[in-house]
């Protein structure tokens, strides 16, 4: 059992370090004379972390008194059909 839970956190762990990399990649790339200078690429790395948690943490958190997470409103206001039309 521990087997199993250290290498599914082990394989979350690298899909959200890829994930990362992939998005770095390609903002250093489109505007290379920016972010090539000092540790311009790592305060991007930190904006983008920053960003995805806040986004992850709207996902689980609770938008109003009676529960309402960000997914149901997304369905309850079809959203989810704009994203995948």
């Amino acid at each position: 059992m521990f087997i199993i839970y250290t290498l599914s956190t082990w394989f979350i762990l690298y899909i959200q370090f890829v994930g990362v990399e992939g998005v770095v990649t390609f903002v250093v790339d489109l505007y290379p004379n920016v972010f090539r200078r000092g540790y311009r690429r790592e305060m991007l790395i930190a904006v983008i972390c920053i960003i995805s948690f806040l986004v992850g943490l709207s996902m689980v958190c609770q938008v109003r008194t009676p529960p309402l997470y960000t997914i149901e409103a997304c369905t309850e206001f079809n959203c989810v059909k704009f994203y995948f039309k």
